[in-house]
């Protein structure tokens, strides 16, 4: 995924480790090498005050790193099957709303990371445990956001293929 040196990675994933970014998650013994598995540590979030209080340049900054980068995990999982399986899931809805709907959805939302957190961690318990669990590497992407409307024109600069 990375078209890097197996010794570039390791260098790179042994700094992130260094500087607390990554915690070594468990080691298994592979034709009598130790593989490492690493997981990141929670990303931090930012809060709705915050946000709010972020001048729009940072958010549309932001906000534009994070569509592409799920752009290309999209693309590159769809590219890999990724989206075979007949209980993936893609959705994509245009609503009109109210501010009291707006919340409502909101709050189902932060409800629904509530509860993949709660189950990825239950994954974590039980492979801790000792249980045999065969995990899956699983994207998940959720959007609320103030729409343009399909049938308005394009904002200029978003007409080459990005809109």
């Amino acid at each position: 995924m990375l078209q890097a040196d197996i010794g570039v990675v390791a260098y790179h994933v042994r700094k992130l480790h260094q500087l607390g970014l990554i915690e070594l998650e468990r080691e298994t013994r592979v034709r009598g090498a130790i593989q490492r598995h690493y997981r990141a540590y929670e990303r931090p979030s930012v809060s709705n005050e915050a946000w709010g209080e972020a001048p729009p340049v940072a958010k549309q900054a932001a906000v534009d790193a994070t569509l592409q980068q799920i752009h290309d995990y999209g693309r590159a999982s769809n590219a890999m099957g990724g989206f075979d399986r007949a209980d993936a899931h893609l959705a994509r809805t245009a609503l009109k709303i109210d501010r009291k709907s707006w919340e409502r959805i909101s709050a189902s939302l932060l409800d629904v990371l509530r509860a993949v957190a709660e189950v990825e961690q239950d994954v974590s318990d039980r492979q801790a445990a000792g249980e045999a669990v065969e995990v899956e590497d699983v994207g998940l992407v959720l959007m609320l956001f103030q729409a343009l409307p399909f049938s308005s024109p394009r904002p200029a600069g978003l007409t080459d293929g990005h809109s």
